[in-house]
């Protein structure tokens, strides 16, 4: 799309306007015109303390979690509707393995970010209050602490390449130092 004419007119561009187009050109991978695009922006000059990034990180990084783990609590709830669906004895242990494995990695997850969230001096759980889905992520672990897999269980998921609370709380530390850093 030749855009080269419309080009002149993009410095007087509203946000809303300007946005739109920035995400269709990245969309098309319009390399040219989402550059164009970006560079006719006025920029914004603000000053914050300098706890704003890793501020930043950290709600993202948060977001995140809600998100992981409320799709892993729906991964578990399919999973165990399915156990109770009958058939030979090897498929419903299948199924009741993946269940399973479906709540070790919902308490994994959980795990991860507490041992993350440790490292701050407050509460694992005070972002994670004031999103929504909070209370489903509450009650699904009461729930699968019931159902939680044996030891034995547990090391066989683990031997079999699943994250643990350790790597899990690592991976949140990469996101959120990689996310302050891009931010200097």
């Amino acid at each position: 799309m030749n855009t080269d004419p419309l080009a002149k007119h993009y410095p007087s561009l509203m946000p809303a306007e300007r946005l739109p187009l920035l995400m269709a050109a990245s969309a098309r991978g319009d390399e040219t015109e989402y550059e164009r695009l970006a560079r006719s922006a006025p920029k914004l000059h603000f000053e914050a303390p300098d706890t704003f990034y890793l501020a930043d990180a950290l709600l993202l990084a948060t977001m995140l979690h809600m998100m992981d783990l409320l799709n892993r609590a729906a991964g578990f709830l399919a999973a165990f509707c399915r156990v109770s669906k009958g058939g030979n004895e090897g498929e419903e242990k299948m199924r009741r393995d993946t269940a399973l494995f479906f709540a070790h990695r919902f308490l994994v997850t959980r795990e991860g970010w507490k041992r993350f969230a440790s490292e701050f001096p407050f509460d694992a759980d005070l972002l994670l209050r004031v999103l929504p889905g909070y209370e489903t992520v509450r009650l699904t672990e009461e729930a699968l602490r019931q159902l939680a897999p044996s030891t034995e269980e547990a090391a066989a998921f683990t031997e079999a390449g699943a994250p643990t609370p350790e790597s899990e709380a690592a991976s949140w530390w990469e996101i959120v130092n990689a996310r302050a850093r891009q931010r200097r």
